[in-house]
């Protein structure tokens, strides 16, 4: 095996230096864990699945070549051989746990890349009480510096008269330069001008600007690529909507920043497009007894207006027609809302409600499902203004309803794919984990608990593979994991490690008849042969048995035994168990 870094080597050197070692001597606690944080260091050089491979295809070339040394000097043969298997499944469950680790950061990363998005979305909702052109949602981002600037064509005034009487959430694509410098803006209009409306400075000071106007042809300021370092980018968002174009923000961020991922800007840049033309909404509202006119032209969402004293609501066409209704089939009444929302979400939905009303808080967004026409039920995201708001009791809501059914249906297809596998839908490494970990902790609390854990590896299945292609490999191990699920209780866990490598949790069962039992009834079923393609496939298993009984104080001491027990099986003979 060919190492590309003296530090690759270094750890190889190790890993190979503990196998020589375990060849004719025990190992101590703090080799074995030696060689575990050695194997997890290798990982971590390269993470994926080439690396992981590399590392187990070292470790058994070790273990064979050593295995095969001692075998010709005749000396402790099995001893030796029992002892580079020992290491071989600390080098698999190394590399188990980095993979672990690696999962959950990329789950928690994912979590938490949600919530800041939500974070700074909601903070964009919220232009009735604070100043959005201020730029300080920004904080919440990777940005280093800000700039916004609005349009203003000569003649118009003052920067509040500045703004269309059209708002609309339309995203657009962005216009990307490096901090290094980068080409301006496309010439406007002689009489167009942009004027700074807002600044931020990620180091929490003022940010120095030479003008507070700008040709376009002269934006963004020289400040933001001064502040931009070699690897950082400075991005010009144009914030323009279906029928106005407000003006421009500029952004120095790094190269990294979550600025770069579209979906997440395109939201921001709509709720920005929506707060400019919200606030001017506002103003049309205190003017005329005209019903979001010019909100039906700026969104596609369903938009509602309630009056608390006449006790009714107006729902909008766009409203009705997302919920596969026609104009006249929905009425008037709170009921059409409430009583459409999911049993489950509308506690919680007439909490927020509530507070709205009784001027507890000013607005509200709240997701949760609707049902609609055809009897699904849809995610809608609600948002709500309470009107006068400033802390008294509401007299009026009015609010809009956004269809976000494609995003939350995404967001439990990737929770789905971080705890379960893909190919045969058992749970995978993560989840079995997990509940084995719940296991162990409930052995240790509750007196006369039990589990017993069967880690179960396919026989001969490469040859299989090789021979009759991965297409049937695969539908082997779907029928395989069919097989296991069939004698599973409720409470029982079987799960995919990976390759044709199973696992099995049995809660409450660790007395040895009934796991004999157990798992004669199991390689029995799997020896049944599979009828695939015009093939007959007869597949057998190795079964390492691991119980509650050895009183196991972490859940990897409970798979390592378990890991040795089936190689026990598969260096002295297959399709039977050991314990």
């Amino acid at each position: 095996m060919a190492f590309p870094d003296r530090a690759v080597a270094q750890l190889a050197s190790e890993v190979q230096g503990t196998f020589r070692h375990a060849a004719s001597h025990e190992l101590t606690s703090l080799e074995l864990f030696d060689l575990r944080q050695a194997c997890e260091d290798l990982y971590a050089l390269g993470p994926g699945q080439s690396t992981s491979n590399a590392i187990l295809a070292l470790a058994h070339q070790l273990s064979s070549g050593l295995s095969t040394q001692r075998r010709s000097a005749g000396k402790g043969r099995l001893d030796s051989l029992l002892r580079l298997n020992s290491c071989v499944a600390e080098v698999r469950l190394a590399i188990s746990q980095a993979l672990l680790n690696e999962r959950n950061d990329a789950y928690y990363g994912l979590r938490q890349a949600i919530r800041n998005v939500n974070a700074i979305s909601m903070n964009l909702l919220r232009s009735h009480t604070e100043d959005l052109t201020s730029l300080s949602w920004l904080a919440q981002t990777s940005a280093i510096t800000g700039v916004l600037a609005l349009s203003r064509q000569e003649g118009r005034g003052n920067r509040d008269d500045f703004y269309d009487r059209s708002p609309v959430s339309v995203g657009s694509t962005p216009e990307r330069r490096h901090g290094s410098g980068g080409a301006r803006l496309e010439p406007q209009p002689r009489d167009s001008e942009l004027v700074v409306s807002g600044a931020f400075d990620a180091k929490g000071t003022q940010l120095r600007l030479d003008s507070r106007s700008y040709r376009p042809e002269d934006f963004p300021p020289a400040t933001l690529f001064d502040s931009a370092g070699p690897g950082d980018l400075v991005l010009v968002f144009p914030v323009r909507s279906e029928y106005t174009d407000w003006g421009y923000l500029a952004v120095a961020a790094p190269v990294d920043s979550s600025f770069l991922g579209d979906d997440a800007l395109y939201e921001w840049e709509a709720l920005l497009c929506e707060a400019l033309g919200y606030r001017d909404l506002l103003r049309s509202v205190r003017d005329s007894d005209e019903r979001y006119a010019l909100a039906s032209r700026a969104t596609n969402d369903g938009l509602w207006d309630w009056d608390l004293v006449a006790g009714t609501i107006y729902y909008s066409s766009r409203w009705k027609e997302m919920l596969g209704h026609s104009d006249d089939a929905v009425g008037d009444s709170p009921e059409e809302w409430i009583g459409r929302a999911h049993p489950d979400d509308r506690p919680g939905l007439l909490a927020e409600l509530s507070a709205l009303k009784g001027g507890e808080s000013t607005s509200v967004m709240y997701e949760h499902r609707v049902m609609a026409n055809n009897g699904n039920y849809l995610w809608v995201l609600c948002r709500g203004l309470a009107v006068p708001g400033g802390g008294a009791p509401a007299t009026r809501i009015v609010g809009s309803f956004t269809d976000i059914t494609d995003r939350r249906t995404l967001e439990e297809r990737l929770r789905h794919e971080a705890l379960f596998d893909s190919l045969t839908g058992l749970p995978n490494r993560v989840l079995f984990l997990d509940r084995l970990a719940q296991a162990v902790a409930t052995a240790k609390r509750q007196r006369g608990y039990s589990y017993t854990v069967l880690w179960l590896d396919l026989d001969n299945f490469k040859e299989l593979n090789d021979g009759l292609g991965h297409p049937i490999g695969d539908k082997v191990l779907v029928e395989v994991a069919e097989r296991l699920r069939h004698d599973l209780r409720e409470a029982d866990t079987a799960a995919r490690f990976g390759g044709d490598e199973f696992a099995l949790l049995l809660q409450d069962v660790a007395d040895l008849p009934t796991v004999e039992r157990l798992v004669e009834r199991l390689l029995g079923r799997l020896r049944v042969p599979y009828e695939l393609d015009g093939h007959r496939v007869v597949v057998t298993a190795s079964v390492g048995v691991a119980t509650s009984a050895a009183g196991y104080e972490r859940p990897e001491d409970v798979l390592r035994d378990a890991d040795i027990a089936m190689y026990r099986v598969k260096s002295t003979g297959r399709d039977t168990y050991s314990t």
